[in-house]
């Protein structure tokens, strides 16, 4: 591992389906499973840098415990124009968890289309957050992506995710394109989206069935 800048923690996700297992999106070394069952000496499971060859930036390593993958967005870091795209969701096989495997990424528009001269693609998903007052399901992934604002994607078939539904909110005044930056869903689908330019916060309802 090469120790710069962009090597460093990110995010950690643990979750009570795994609480001998922390998941974190490492920046430029990608994502790592940990073993911390030994809370004093947590283990490294397996670690999963594909960068390079692919554009890097780890935002989020998110498990989806029923379908055996990890949820991997990258960070659009670089702008004007989108520069370091692409940027966007990925999904990685976790059956074997000592040997992760790409398996698929969702399709982003085109960023001439869309991008204007802020930040575009991927960027927090939605966590499945425990407890009571929170929305979960692994059949569905939420996230917030930018300018391309939020945007859920159907894991019928975790080989080929589809965009099942999205929202766009205006560009700020003064600004080109929204910023939408992360996000939040209540027991009843509510989503509650932060737009991190100028616009503070939009609600959101969708038909989940």
């Amino acid at each position: 591992m090469t120790w710069n800048s962009q090597n460093r923690v990110h995010d950690v996700y643990c979750y009570p389906q795994r609480p001998d297992r922390c998941y974190v999106a490492y920046l430029d070394s990608g994502a790592i499973i940990l073993d911390v069952a030994d809370k004093a000496h947590p283990k490294m499971v397996s670690q999963l840098d594909y960068h390079p060859p692919l554009p890097g930036y780890t935002h989020t390593a998110m498990p989806l415990f029923s379908k055996g993958l990890l949820a991997i967005t990258e960070e659009g870091s670089a702008h004007p124009q989108a520069a370091d795209q692409p940027k966007t969701l990925r999904f990685a096989d976790i059956s074997l968890e000592q040997r992760p495997q790409l398996v698929s990424a969702i399709s982003l528009p085109n960023k001439e289309e869309l991008a204007g001269k802020e930040r575009y693609g991927a960027h927090n998903l939605y966590q499945n957050v425990p407890g009571a007052g929170s929305f979960r399901s692994e059949d569905v992934v939420v996230g917030t992506f930018f300018s391309l604002g939020v945007r859920a994607y159907d894991m019928s078939d975790p080989w080929r995710p589809e965009l099942q539904a999205f929202c766009i909110p205006p560009a700020p005044r003064g600004r080109e394109v929204t910023q939408m930056n992360d996000l939040h869903i209540d027991e009843r689908g509510i989503i509650y989206a932060t737009e991190r330019s100028a616009n503070g916060l939009f609600t959101m309802e969708w038909d989940w069935e």
